[in-house]
């Protein structure tokens, strides 16, 4: 059945995703807030950019997150692009680079104010989902679809009406989305926020014998620091 779904739509979709290319809670309603920062990458005299960036295929997204201080180099002054990323690292990337407003007092058992990232978590509470035992575990690993879901829900994009029955079209293993993300991460892909990976066949297409797209969205994979830069940065500029 869902061969038969709408196959211009499919296409149109899918075309889209490629143009751009590399715990559920309810909708909240909440609006895109009115205050998001421009883009700021003055570099003051002197400054070096992080030695592991050069030539990554998101150094420029690196670049201006860095530019509006919505991530910091390590002391080392690298980034790290391929580590995965923490729960407290999403939220003060979320709260910073997306100017969030402040959040309201919130007992955690799991994060004291003493924390590194305390209130960016509360800024970014509302638009990330806590365990139900009540804690925030921010050091647990992000997935590709807890950043799109948080993404989305940050940017007021929550709202949007998208079939969540295109990533099936789209994306080969579609069924690793988790049902309760699964409107917030269709928003994300056709947003342009989202993307997919390509597996190539053999004779270097990324198509099967059967002429299907091999392209795999990875929903519960760790998320990268670069693949957060990117996502995020993408969304504050609007793709």
């Amino acid at each position: 059945m869902l061969k038969n779904f709408s196959l211009t739509i499919a296409y149109l979709l899918l075309l889209s995703v490629l143009a751009c290319a590399s715990p559920a809670m309810a909708d909240t309603g909440l609006e895109m807030p009115g205050n998001m920062r421009a883009p700021d990458i003055t570099l003051l005299p002197g400054y070096q950019a992080p030695v592991d960036i050069a030539g990554n295929w998101a150094e420029e997204d690196i670049k201006e997150m860095l530019g509006i201080k919505a991530i910091s180099a390590y002391p080392d002054n690298t980034i790290r692009p391929d580590k995965a990323v923490t729960r407290a690292e999403l939220a003060s990337a979320l709260a910073n680079g997306l100017n969030l407003p402040p959040g309201k007092e919130v007992e955690m058992p799991d994060v004291s104010s003493s924390h590194w990232a305390y209130q960016s978590i509360l800024n970014a509470l509302p638009y990330m989902a806590v365990y139900t035992d009540g804690s925030f575990r921010p050091n647990a690993v992000v997935t590709r679809e807890d950043l799109a879901a948080a993404t989305v829900r940050a940017t007021g994009l929550n709202r949007k009406a998208v079939d969540p029955a295109g990533i099936a079209v789209i994306f080969k293993d579609y069924r690793s989305v988790s049902p309760g993300l699964l409107h917030l991460v269709a928003v994300a892909v056709d947003q342009k926020l989202l993307k997919g990976y390509k597996v190539y066949e053999p004779g270097g297409s990324y198509k099967d014998a059967g002429g299907d797209y091999n392209l795999y969205i990875r929903a519960r994979y760790p998320v990268t620091m670069a693949e957060m830069c990117n996502m995020l940065n993408t969304a504050r500029k609007g793709c």
